[in-house]
Order: C-alpha cells, then sequence, then structure tokens
C-alpha cells in the first residue's frame, strides 16, 4: 500500500503511515528499512513525524556499518538508538513509538532499489526475491514504468 500526494502523485511514507495508523488504529506498527535508507532519512518528506509516529527496525546491509545509525542526522537520534544484537527481544526492550532498533542479520546483498530499477527498465530480476514476492509484484503490476 503506498499513499501519494494529492498534487503531486508523489509517494510519501508519511502518507502511506497515517492511513495504516488510520485503518489499524489499535496495531503498533514498525518500519522496517536498511541502514542504507535509514542513512538518508533527513531526505524523505517529514521524517520527523514518521520517527515519532513509529518503531523503526534498521537492519544492516552489506557495505555499511549498522551502528553507524547513531551518527544519522548528526547524532540526533542516538539516543533513541537500541543496539539488539544478542539480546532476547521481547524481554530486554520495548517496542514504543520513536524508538529506533538496529538488527544484524544476514542477507542476501540486494537492494530493493535495484529490484525496482530493473523492474522499471525491463532488465532481469530473476532470483532477487522470494517466489510469493515476485508473483505479488507481477500481480499488482508494481515498479512498472507507468507507475
Amino acid at each position: 500500500m503506498f499513499c501519494r500526494d494529492g498534487g503531486s502523485g508523489e509517494v510519501y511514507s508519511i502518507y502511506t503511515l497515517k492511513k495504516i495508523k488510520k485503518m489499524f488504529p489499535d496495531n503498533d506498527v514498525f518500519f522496517i528499512l536498511g541502514i542504507d535508507a535509514f542513512s538518508e532519512i533527513d531526505t524523505w518528506k517529514d521524517y520527523e513525524k514518521v520517527l515519532q509516529q513509529c518503531c523503526f527496525i534498521v537492519i544492516s546491509r552489506s557495505g555499511f556499518r549498522l551502528l553507524d545509525a547513531k551518527e544519522v542526522i548528526g547524532g540526533k537520534y542516538g539516543g533513541r538508538i537500541c543496539d539488539v544484537s544478542g539480546a532476547q527481544i521481547g524481554r530486554d526492550y520495548k517496542f514504543l513509538p520513536g524508538k529506533i532498533f538496529l538488527f544484524p542479520i544476514n542477507a542476501l546483498d540486494v537492494a530493493s532499489t535495484e529490484i525496482r530499477k530493473r523492474i522499471r527498465g525491463g532488465a532481469s530480476w530473476e532470483g532477487m526475491v522470494s517466489e510469493r514476492v515476485e508473483y505479488y509484484i507481477k500481480e499488482n503490476k508494481l515498479y512498472q514504468k507507468n507507475e
């Protein structure tokens, strides 16, 4: 689900987040993204509001140091960051809006930006996502040239 700006047609996380929270007011909302995307969060529309309204899960990415998240936006949000490597999630931490959790993971070195770029350009993206995700992307015609 992506919510577009009423005027320009741009997709912004703040609008999508507002819609999700309206649809599911009694549920916790988590925003999961890689450290590569998180390191550029200050370029997002209303990023401070996004950071306040949900719990962020920042995962490791090849070529990026996860702990560098503490320095994003000049360290402004460093006090909200919890490094959960080795912790028993759920017992040691409370997942509250405004918190930022760092999760080290072992993952393929594939960025969603690259997948979208390949789909739009007509290049092969075979094996870059699971079969279920591939089906969903194709069925919903996501990331096509005309989007």
